[in-house]
């Protein structure tokens, strides 16, 4: 875990199949050595999450890419749907932070190699 800002720290989750779920506590130290942990009681107490992994054209997030995803992206396109941070990062299949006509297209390609 490392240290990405005041207070807030990040780490990375790798190639754990979807589903899997994951326990975790934080131990701090300072310069000085002192140890906290959060949740205070931890090991004791732990907290956890599920690991959904977000499969990129999944617009529906079902886990599959299909013609209800297509339907998906044509609403959020013609703003008839806000999508939501996940379908958000599913549907912008060309990463640059946009959803648009280009995503279209390759959301389209998708679905030809998925048939």
């Amino acid at each position: 875990m490392l240290a990405s800002g005041v207070h807030i720290f990040s780490g990375l989750v790798q190639g754990l199949p979807r589903g899997t779920q994951v326990a975790y506590f934080i131990v701090a130290a300072d310069s000085s050595g002192n140890l906290t942990t959060d949740p205070q009681s931890a090991p004791l107490q732990t907290l956890s999450f599920e690991y959904l992994p977000i499969v990129p054209g999944d617009g529906d997030s079902n886990g599959k890419v299909n013609v209800f995803d297509l339907i998906a992206l044509i609403r959020v396109l013609g703003s008839t749907l806000t999508p939501t941070w996940e379908q958000s990062f599913a549907l912008d299949l060309r990463h640059n932070g946009k959803i648009d006509i280009f995503d279209l297209i390759e959301l389209l390609k998708l679905l030809s190699t998925n048939m």
